[in-house]
């Protein structure tokens, strides 16, 4: 489970989603709400607080502003495990998702015998923003004839 992972992401903004998880086309700052991860701070504490009812928890695209040059996103590390790991990117958003939707009673299998729940992972999706296509506020993300394409993800694991 990730309740003890500390989380700390450099972001000042996020884009809301309704309630199908479907971006509104508005960017809101972090400040002063459940996604305001600026300061390290203890998944287990915030997890409770996020919106989704009994699937709460985050599925958020957090606003890098990397503007194409790469950018740390965020470092999560976990104390117990003494592992620790940097998220950097090019990409103007990073999807940041914990497990809101696994089965609350761990009846997911893995490898070796594992068994997997509700918030037993995460993950960091950099990418351009979800449902940007439709959204004339978020960045574009045709790609033109004659463009190209240079998407940058560097996940740095270290031990504490």
């Amino acid at each position: 489970e990730i309740y003890d992972h500390e989380v700390e992401f450099t972001v000042e903004a996020y884009t809301p989603v309704s309630s199908a998880l479907i971006p509104t086309g508005e960017i809101l700052p972090v400040q002063d709400t459940v996604f305001d991860l600026r300061k390290q701070t203890r998944l287990g504490d915030v997890l409770p607080q996020c919106p989704g009812g009994d699937k709460n928890g985050f599925d958020h695209n957090l606003v890098t502003n990397a503007n194409g040059a790469i950018k740390k996103v965020c470092r999560i590390e976990n104390k117990n495990s003494g592992i620790s790991l940097e998220c950097l990117t090019n990409q103007p958003g990073c999807q940041f998702y914990t497990g809101n939707f696994l089965p609350e009673d761990k009846s997911l299998a893995g490898k070796s015998g594992a068994m997997y729940g509700k918030h037993c992972g995460f993950c960091l999706e950099t990418q351009n923003f979800p449902d940007a296509i439709n959204q004339t506020t978020f960045p574009d993300c045709v790609i033109r004839p004659g463009q190209s394409y240079d998407h940058v993800v560097i996940y740095k694991f270290r031990t504490l």
